[in-house]
């Protein structure tokens, strides 16, 4: 089921270029199933990612300490790689906390699934931070993905000249204040659903665990019916005998 789980992720993280792509077909004119530069880097990082969950590693904790690091290391190009979209790499940090579970105990869950929301935060900080840099361009960057159609610039152009002094960088700030809730709002979402992965997750391996237990008992259960069953033939037999012996010791007497 988690295996399963996993490979549901996995999708959602290889078609978000495709559907990130889609969005603005309208508006730059291209191509349907138009990719980004990094699209294909993007999906190695991503693939790479789920071979890494085929085997994970057993024994010492610094080799699951280890690849753990990887796991991060591959999350965070991937991150890079789709401009830190949540929708891209956000599925990947939950798989990383899936597999956190399976590796280890309730102290080291708890710690990969802080650095987990942590690293979330950052990038989404690091989101608004290229947000407020490229503000400045804002304007001309409307302008620019309507130059195609002439009777839209002339209507943007004459609401532009038709506003009063200010009143763009009002519009500018409340830009900024939509999109700084919108992060606001994704981090508060994604650390819901890390707590209802891990508590899940925990429900999922206590019950195998609790299931494992139980197929334990039976399997002692069954091992001494079978030696209370043996010890009850070898009674009857050393009764059996002693009644012959008996029987004939009396005949033989009389």
């Amino acid at each position: 089921m988690l295996l399963y789980l996993e490979w549901v992720l996995l999708t959602i993280s290889l078609i978000t270029p495709v559907f990130d792509q889609a969005i603005d077909v309208s508006r730059q004119g291209k191509p349907l199933f138009f990719l980004p530069p990094l699209a294909w880097p993007f999906w190695t990082c991503v693939m790479i990612f789920g071979l890494l969950g085929l085997r994970l590693p057993e024994g010492k904790a610094g080799s699951k300490a280890l690849y753990t690091a990887v796991e991060f290391a591959i999350v965070g190009l991937a991150g890079y790689l789709c401009y830190w979209d949540g929708v891209g790499f956000a599925p990947l940090l939950l798989i990383t906390a899936i597999r956190s579970c399976l590796l280890f105990r309730k102290t080291g869950r708890i710690v990969i699934a802080v650095v987990i929301f942590i690293f979330f935060i950052a990038s989404n900080g690091y989101s608004w931070y290229e947000f407020e840099a490229n503000d400045v361009l804002t304007r001309e960057a409307e302008i620019d993905i309507v130059q195609e159609d002439l009777a839209s610039l002339r209507k943007e152009l004459a609401n532009l000249e038709s506003l009063p002094p200010g009143s763009e960088t009002i519009q500018e700030k409340q830009t900024n204040l939509e999109f700084l809730q919108f992060q606001l709002q994704t981090v508060f979402f994604f650390g819901l659903v890390l707590v209802f992965v891990l508590l899940l997750i925990n429900a999922l391996l206590a019950e195998r665990e609790n299931r494992r237990k139980l197929a334990n008992a039976h399997a002692q259960l069954y091992e001494y019916a079978t030696r209370i069953e043996d010890q009850a033939t070898l009674q009857e037999r050393n009764r059996i005998a002693r009644d012959i012996h008996d029987s004939l010791g009396h005949i033989l007497t009389a």
